[in-house]
């Protein structure tokens, strides 16, 4: 994985692992055509936590996909490409002091990248408000409930010491009707099906 990674992000590429004919046809058929056309080049993602709302910050993932905090406005540093059809997620988990007379929200999100067309550099950015009330797992989006059990899955089968908190099963409950939620998207389903494979093989009890 890291080989590839390095030889893509090189070669302004794309790389997938295909375990069947049914991959390949989605991978290929599906999405290479609004892969290729890219929206963003140089794409490069900040966050600017607020040090005096954000006491401890964890980013999960994109360990390949680091770069300095110098090299956020250095264009001679190389970063992905997003295509038309892709969209990325990156999850972060917070140690957050709620106290009220604190000023400021969480951080300011910057996003920097270059436009394919006219070669030109842009830089978005937007406030990171401090939620009112944070919202329990079992109660938030299936958008972001999808996220965090991929996230958690992916953890464990790591051994990170963060998930281990939270078994298979447990994961596979947060999953629960997530597949009705994404009708067009089997592998929902399918991380349903290694989820519970994964209690099995690992022998874990409810």
């Amino acid at each position: 994985d890291a080989l590839l990674e390095e030889i893509t992000r090189n070669g302004d590429g794309r790389y997938a692992f295909l375990n069947s004919i049914d991959d390949a046809s989605e991978d290929f058929s599906e999405k290479l055509a609004g892969t290729l056309r890219v929206a963003a080049a140089d794409v490069k993602v900040q966050i600017e936590w607020n040090p005096a709302r954000v006491k401890r910050y964890r980013q999960i993932g994109y360990d390949l996909h680091q770069l300095k905090k110098e090299d956020f406005r250095d264009n001679t540093v190389d970063a992905a490409e997003i295509g038309e059809a892709e969209s990325g997620t990156a999850l972060y988990v917070l140690q957050i002091d709620e106290d009220p007379d604190i000023i400021g929200g969480l951080g300011t999100l910057n996003v920097r990248y270059r436009d394919p067309a006219s070669g030109l550099y842009r830089e978005l950015n937007w406030p990171l408000p401090m939620p009112h009330r944070v919202q329990e797992a079992g109660n938030v989006s299936p958008s972001m409930r999808l996220a965090m059990s991929s996230a958690f899955f992916g953890e464990r089968l790591a051994g990170s010491p963060y998930a281990q908190g939270y078994s298979f099963h447990d994961l596979y409950s947060m999953t629960a009707g997530l597949p009705e939620a994404f009708p067009n998207q089997p592998r929902v389903a399918q991380m349903q099906a290694m989820l519970l494979q994964a209690s099995e093989l690992f022998r874990e009890t409810k």
